[in-house]
């Protein structure tokens, strides 16, 4: 029979002390305990007559319950007869511990040790120092999942809805497209025609939906079929303003102006519609069908046009001379046209993006060479008055140029000898006085040229391993362009034997790090032999580069039209304000080709000019050697009163080099200060700053340093070699 209600909250407590009340764990004691005999009276409930019993609540409209049959009741009976030995006293029930219990049964007697299986202790995963364990819960996954299964479904319903209106306008029917069709498309006046192009909020919700998607993994699921349709109804409207004049006219009345505007709206619509095509071809990366080789030189000449025709004209305008009619005339549109220049830098940061995962065909990366390093040599003004746009809206997009050469300079080693050509072939074009020359900002705040630092990245860049990725396209150079490029550059057969030894060591690498079979001195070798290469490499573009300047800088003079002299001066300039500088290491590589070459003036027969040339800068760089070292010994008292290991370490080492008992050896060990400067820059490239360059530039030399080494046993280097050599190849800083 069962208890009512009242008897069990009589015994128990009320239901809600027995299943809510705070329990001490700590207070339970772990014995058994054992259950107390209950007798058959504390568990037969009252009679209770029949004018006292209450029917039970029913549900509305539900059919009432069952009565009691003399078979339940003899069933419910004999159920609290054979669950009597597991039945608890009142006080028991009271210690009930809401944590939950595993019990373990013992052994039994007859177990013995081959019945069981040892299991590897599980070690958590290390983070790294400062960062906290990262720990999902599976809710969290399961909102992720919803999270990129609904940006999926969003973004086919998007589609689905693009695809239908264009069906309805373009079929040829006697029903008229729905209103809701028409909202898909705007309709622009071209030359006499309309033509349809995607609306600009379409193409703004198309943006975000893809980024949506791209960022979880999810485009895959996207049908391809809908993805390349969408590629080309986005090329429509590439093509609509390849078609069309941007440029202005300084003869222009109000109407002119407007049906300009109307263009204007098309290229920054048209613009929005790059960035798609791109995105596509980015979350995509291995599928050549919508990686076209045609819809890539469509960006490229559409980037190209909006540049040469609207941007440019409006950035090189001053409000004297013969162009201060056209300022005059433009200054009331700049902020339509500083939108465009927003929008393309938008695109130009997506170029960035996609050098780095997808291969592309020479003729694509020969566009995209002429047109970023035609934007680094564009003369800005000087004064903001003198600005249409304003000084920094256009070092945005210059920076972007940078980043462009510099993913192409990186990842394809045989157009290097051309982007060489280019950038000093261009030198004549900077300015040479003023605050315009100098508008690249540094981390401490100071500033050099632009093209300075583009130089030394490029130096730092050098001595990576260079590595291709997914291959698209046709091959990249070729014939008659590789022997015109050999013939007046650098040697580019070891950039090319750069790159064949960086890939080789991509695949090797897996089965040789760590490969206890190897010797240590085998590992050592390849490590010197592939580091020595890599830095030679990067030093033999430093004197292709400072060589170059020096002849044609020995050849003119400071008051000549020639502004080479001038061009050399401000660039060892450059390169002593950042000497020291841990974001800059190609700075002291450069100065150094430098000063062995004006070493070299000086000793020979050369002109007078020439020889007061090499007198200057040697003189130069001497003041800058001697600042650098009063500063160093401020900052080694500094670390005096600092308790940190590295800080003593480091004061340890200053003192050692001062007088004269400092051995080489000690700046390559593993917590040296090669590891304390690309501890530095990981920390510093967090925040975004363009440090990778550098941190690969130390990386090599510091494989170099321990490659050559003889003091390192073999007990102490095999790690530390396995570990640079897989950093190396990796072309990372990843000490853990």
């Amino acid at each position: 029979m069962l208890l009512d209600s009242t008897q069990l909250e009589d015994r128990c407590g009320s239901p809600r002390s027995l299943f809510s009340a705070p329990v001490d764990s700590r207070a339970v004691d772990p014995t058994p305990i054992s259950p107390e005999p209950i007798s058959s009276k504390d568990i037969i409930p009252k009679k209770i007559s029949s004018h006292d019993r209450k029917p039970p609540p029913t549900l509305a409209g539900g059919p009432p319950p069952k009565p009691t049959t003399p078979a339940m009741a003899a069933a419910n009976q004999e159920s609290f007869a054979s669950n009597a030995h597991i039945m608890t006293t009142p006080s028991s029930i009271k210690q009930v511990n809401r944590t939950p219990i595993v019990l373990i049964p013992p052994l039994s007697a007859d177990s013995s040790l081959s019945d069981y299986k040892t299991f590897r202790e599980h070690e958590p995963r290390k983070e790294p120092k400062g960062r906290p364990a990262v720990v999902i819960s599976h809710d969290k996954i399961r909102d992720q999942r919803a999270v990129a299964d609904q940006a999926s479904d969003d973004l086919r319903t998007l589609l689905e809805g693009i695809f239908d209106a264009e069906e309805q306008i373009t079929e040829e029917t006697s029903a008229l497209p729905s209103t809701e069709a028409f909202s898909y498309f705007t309709w622009i006046d071209h030359g006499g025609v309309e033509v349809r192009a995607l609306a600009t909020d379409k193409l703004v919700k198309l943006d975000l939906s893809l980024q949506k998607v791209t960022t979880t993994g999810k485009l895959g699921d996207i049908p391809i079929d809908d993805l390349c349709r969408l590629q080309k109804l986005c090329t429509k409207d590439l093509m609509i303003v390849q078609s069309s004049e941007l440029s202005i006219d300084a003869t222009w009345n109000n109407d002119d102006f407007s049906a300009w505007l109307q263009r204007v709206g098309l290229a920054e619509s048209a613009l929005r519609s790059a960035r798609i095509i791109l995105r596509i071809m980015i979350g995509l990366k291995g599928e050549k069908r919508v990686c076209s080789e045609e819809i890539l030189q469509h960006v490229v000449g559409v980037l190209n046009q909006i540049f040469n025709q609207c941007i440019i004209p409006v950035v090189e305008a001053r409000p004297r001379d013969a162009g201060a009619e056209f300022f005059e005339l433009v200054s009331p549109y700049k902020k339509e046209i500083g939108q465009v220049l927003y929008q393309t830098n938008k695109l130009m940061k997506m170029l960035v993006e996609m050098l780095a995962k997808v291969d592309i065909a020479e003729t694509i990366i020969t566009g995209l060479e002429f047109f970023a390093i035609r934007i680094l040599f564009v003369e800005n003004a000087q004064l903001e008055k003198e600005s249409i746009l304003s000084i920094p809206k256009f070092e945005a997009p210059r920076r972007t140029a940078m980043d462009i050469i510099t993913g192409v300079f990186a990842k394809y080693p045989e157009q290097r000898p051309f982007i060489f050509d280019e950038i000093l072939s261009s030198l004549q074009k900077l300015p040479i006085k003023g605050q315009n020359a100098r508008q690249f900002k540094l981390s401490d705040g100071t500033s050099i040229q632009l093209v300075s630092a583009l130089i030394m990245r490029l130096i730092q860049t050098s001595a990576a391993p260079a590595r291709s990725l997914v291959k698209v396209g046709q091959p990249r150079a070729t014939g008659q362009r590789k022997r015109r490029l050999s013939a007046s550059s650098p040697s580019e057969s070891e950039a090319e034997n750069s790159s064949k030894t960086g890939n080789d060591d991509e695949e090797s690498q897996a089965s040789s790090v760590g490969d206890n079979d190897g010797t240590y001195d085998h590992a050592k070798q390849r490590l010197s032999r592939e580091a020595t290469d890599l830095s030679s490499i990067s030093a033999r573009d430093a004197q292709y580069v400072m060589g170059y300047l020096v002849r044609r800088a020995m050849t003119a003079s400071k008051s000549g039209d020639q502004p080479y002299r001038h061009l050399l001066d401000m660039f060892a300039e450059d390169l002593i304000l950042v000497l020291g500088n841990a974001e800059w290491p190609a700075a002291e590589m450069l100065l150094n080709v430098l000063m062995s070459i004006m070493m070299n003036i000086t000793e020979t027969k050369s002109t007078a000019p020439a020889k007061t040339m090499a007198l200057e800068l040697l003189g130069i760089m001497g003041s800058a050697i001697s600042e650098l070292v009063a500063g160093t010994q401020s900052l080694a008292r500094n670390l005096e009163n600092q308790d940190s290991e590295r800080g003593i370490h480091l004061r340890q080492m200053f003192d050692e080099y001062v007088d004269g008992r400092f051995q080489n050896t000690e700046l390559f060990v593993w917590d040296g200060p090669y590891r304390i400067v690309l501890d530095y820059l990981a920390s510093v490239d967090s925040e975004g700053l363009p440090t990778r360059s550098a941190q690969v530039f130390y990386l090599t030399q510091w494989a170099k340093s321990v490659g050559t080494a003889q003091s390192t046993t073999e007990c102490e280097g095999k790690p530390m070699v396995h570990q640079l050599q897989k950093m190396l190849s990796s072309r990372a800083w990843n000490p853990t």
